[in-house]
């Protein structure tokens, strides 16, 4: 038995507990870190099936071909859609909230603006975000944290490996776009 073949073997029959028991997601991350020590995984609601499981390669190209391989052995099941990395996050609002020191920090992305530039094989680009005026208080170090994590949010992370370059927050400018059309502009990426 290989060692897909074996995870899932050993997942399926238990894995409603997933939802309940904090041994049973440590145990899950001890066997993907078995696999390779980068491995991460993720659950919650799916566009397709009720539920998601994906095992990430942490934002990592290079482990990405180990998550391929992992997941095509996944079993059809009626629940669970199985993933090879993060999907986009099924939000209705962008927003991210974190805590930060003492401060518990709010993040509007709806209120963010950027532009994508398509790089000269036109497969990919680079992204440069422009906060809004009420995160001006916010360093930009911290900004860029919160825009990488809104890209991956957004677009999933399969394409953040794939299509995105570089990420890059600077003050608001005059010529950017609204965030709402930021998946769409991602996907038109080939």
């Amino acid at each position: 038995m290989d060692i897909a073949t074996d995870f899932f073997s050993w997942l399926m029959p238990q894995i409603d507990r997933i939802w309940e028991e904090p041994a049973f997601q440590v145990e899950i991350s001890e066997r993907l870190h078995s696999i390779h020590e980068d491995l991460t995984w993720e659950v919650g609601p799916d566009i397709v099936k009720p539920q998601f499981f994906a095992i990430s390669p942490n934002c990592d190209p290079q482990l990405l071909a180990i998550t391929v391989a992992l997941i095509r052995m996944a079993p059809e099941h009626a629940e669970w859609a199985f993933y090879a990395a993060k999907p986009p996050k099924l939000w209705t609002s962008r927003q991210f909230e974190a805590q930060v020191g003492e401060d518990r920090i709010r993040v509007v992305f709806d209120d963010w603006t950027y532009v994508l530039t398509a790089s000269a094989n036109g497969n990919s680009g680079d992204v440069t975000f422009f906060p809004s005026s009420a995160d001006d208080d916010l360093e930009v170090g911290l900004l860029q944290g919160f825009a990488e994590l809104f890209v991956l949010f957004e677009v999933g992370e399969l394409a953040y490996i794939e299509r995105i370059d570089k990420i890059s927050v600077e003050r608001r400018d005059e010529a950017e776009t609204p965030v709402e059309y930021f998946s769409q502009e991602v996907e038109a990426l080939d």
